[in-house]
């Protein structure tokens, strides 16, 4: 079993402990499993966690000024995966603001577990999957925000894990790909590199007007050359985030673009009981 489904397993146990609607008020959840949650001023992190030695007991402390309440939201549910995760923190975390709510695969491990862990406790599976089934957009992204109070980055990485369509997200800083997060079905590997001049994303690095809707680019434009048709295209709809100085882009693959198809393997799904849920759990759920 894959560590992705480890946490998700995990996740959904603890929704089922603290309910799906725990991560509105999740200063309230923090407390009750023995998390003091403060905000701090001056501090170069974003978030930390001391934990007790021995004892179901901890401190968080938060970043006063993080601007945004979604981004807060995120880094005090982050702490609490350190927390309650398996093999996570012994005594404590202290976790910077690149760590946070960024989903890049050579980020370290435990961060990346913490970050999966967040997002499926504030977008819990039961709210997000009924909107994914909708047709590709960015609207569908935006009002996964809006329902769970999320930040678009988190919502946009939490509906292409549940969409069942071929689609990705991908963050780019400074004309340069940064991390995507891909859906199950979209099979594809996103270039990590400079953004080409096909892509529109590439177009407000540059100071160029972009529509605001999906557009046909080639599919060479942002994934590897392995495999496609030739003359191959996907949609693209990219939103600029000023406050970032970044772009959030949703690709949508809407038909074959492989000139082959591999068969693909099949997992066993496994369920973790939410009975078996505990603060004090030092292994991952095995496969039954």
């Amino acid at each position: 079993m894959s560590r992705s489904r480890d946490i998700a397993l995990f996740s959904e146990a603890f929704l089922a402990e603290f309910g799906v609607d725990c991560g509105r008020n999740l200063e309230d959840t923090a407390r009750s499993i023995g998390l003091k949650v403060t905000e701090v001023s001056g501090v170069s992190f974003d978030g930390a966690l001391v934990k007790a030695i021995g004892l179901n007991r901890g401190r968080v402390a938060i970043r006063r000024d993080i601007r945004e309440t979604p981004r807060k939201r995120f880094t005090l549910a982050h702490e609490i995966g350190h927390y309650v995760l398996p093999e996570h923190a012994k005594q404590g975390e202290v976790c910077q603001n690149p760590e946070i709510e960024a989903f890049r695969s050579g980020a370290p491990p435990h961060e990346q577990e913490a970050n999966m862990f967040a997002a499926q406790i504030l977008m819990p599976r039961q709210v997000v999957a009924p909107l994914a089934q909708s047709n590709p957009s960015f609207d569908t992204i935006v009002a996964v925000s809006r329902r769970c109070d999320s930040s678009l980055s988190a919502s946009a990485v939490r509906y292409a894990e549940l969409s069942p369509h071929r689609v990705a997200v991908v963050w780019s800083t400074d004309d340069h790909v940064r991390w995507y997060w891909r859906s199950e079905g979209f099979r594809r590997a996103v270039c990590v590199r400079r953004l080409t001049s096909d892509t529109l994303a590439a177009r407000f690095f540059r100071g160029q007007d972009c529509p605001d809707r999906l557009e046909q680019v080639p599919a060479i434009a942002w994934l590897r050359d392995v495999n496609l048709r030739e003359d191959a295209t996907i949609l693209e709809h990219t939103k600029y985030l000023p406050n970032y100085g970044s772009t959030l882009t949703l690709l949508v693959i809407p038909e074959r673009i492989e000139q082959w198809r591999e068969e693909d393997d099949e997992e066993t799904d496994n369920e973790m009981n939410p009975a078996e849920f505990t603060l004090t759990r030092r292994r991952w759920p095995t496969k039954r």
